[in-house]
């Protein structure tokens, strides 16, 4: 959708016929035109050793000796491989090479088994998931079979209690609070409507894999989320102490913030944000460092009235 439902491929591209289908349904037209976008973008981070990715009509993992590699197979019924093999990080699913007799594959021979299934790549850090199915409406276009290709954006996204929110009162920093709980918990989910159908958007679970050594492991299915509270020189009327005064927002936030971290840390979770067991909390407009010293003896506090342990809370400084 990122390609065909936006203009990142624009009309001018495809020429006429680019816009909707007349029945509403899919576009072959447009289609085409991000298969092509799709090729081009794979043979600039992930280059084959000869042809290109326009070529491709079948790839597989394969082991060379203890480690798997990634296979491809051009139309012209030559093998190729990734200019560089290390992109390759492992894959799932049912792939396996065009023919369980022929000596040198062929281009027209059926697979040994259903292309159906996933390639992971890793280029600079970010991970590629290549989903082939060639019995998909799009997979069966495309001559790779590539259905679709999720790519990783980020590694961490900051979600933002200041700045990119308006919560002027108790009641809308509530909302703001359930809705990181709901991030910490996994559970968050966000509808809405898109071509006049209901759709929800809702935090991707794990992909599986076998990596190139044959063993089991998991990709993120998303970032690590980092919580940005407000700085200390903002206090709010929601808490009030003792004698009614009020209180700094960002002690309130700290404090909720690890609550809502707690269904992480504990794997009460639907969903895991830190895979070391650690809560991620940025604080911004800090001038100096006795005001970094005042964050970590109060990050020290509510990891003692949590009771978790020394240095839990990560601390993110934002030098403004």
């Amino acid at each position: 959708d990122a390609l065909y439902g936006f203009d990142v491929v624009p009309e001018t591209a495809v020429g006429r016929g680019a816009g909707d289908h007349p029945s509403g349904g899919y576009n072959p037209v447009r289609g085409e035109a991000v298969i092509d976008f799709a090729n081009g973008l794979l043979d600039e981070i992930a280059p084959v050793a000869t042809g290109s990715w326009s070529q491709v009509v079948r790839l597989w993992p394969t082991y060379v000796g203890s480690t798997m590699q990634l296979e491809l197979l051009l139309e012209s019924g030559s093998p190729t491989s990734l200019q560089v093999p290390s992109l390759f990080v492992g894959s799932i699913g049912q792939l396996g090479p065009p023919s369980a007799t022929s000596k040198a594959p062929s281009a027209t021979t059926p697979p040994r088994v259903s292309d159906k299934g996933r390639i992971i790549l890793r280029h600079n850090g970010l991970h590629l998931v290549l989903e082939i199915d060639r019995e998909h409406p799009i997979g069966s276009k495309s001559k790779s079979g590539i259905k679709d290709i999720t790519v990783e954006s980020a590694l961490t996204a900051i979600l933002d209690m200041e700045d990119s929110v308006a919560a002027v009162d108790a009641e809308d920093k509530v909302r703001v609070y359930r809705n990181i709980c709901g991030v910490m918990k996994g559970t968050l989910e966000a509808p809405f409507v898109k071509n006049g159908k209901p759709a929800v958007r809702r935090p991707r679970p794990d992909v599986w894999l076998r990596d190139r050594n044959g063993c089991a492991c998991y990709l993120p299915g998303r970032v690590v989320s980092l919580v940005r509270n407000v700085g200390h020189h903002m206090f709010t009327d929601m808490v009030l102490t003792s004698d009614s005064r009020t209180v700094p927002e960002g002690f309130v936030d700290c404090l909720v913030t690890v609550a809502a971290a707690l269904h992480d840390l504990r794997g009460t979770s639907a969903l895991m944000n830190s895979r070391r067991g650690s809560v991620y909390i940025v604080k911004p407009k800090m001038h100096g460092p006795r005001e970094v010293a005042l964050t970590t003896t109060l990050f020290g506090r509510v990891e003692e009235f949590f009771g978790l342990r020394r240095n839990t809370i990560k601390m993110g400084i934002m030098d403004e």
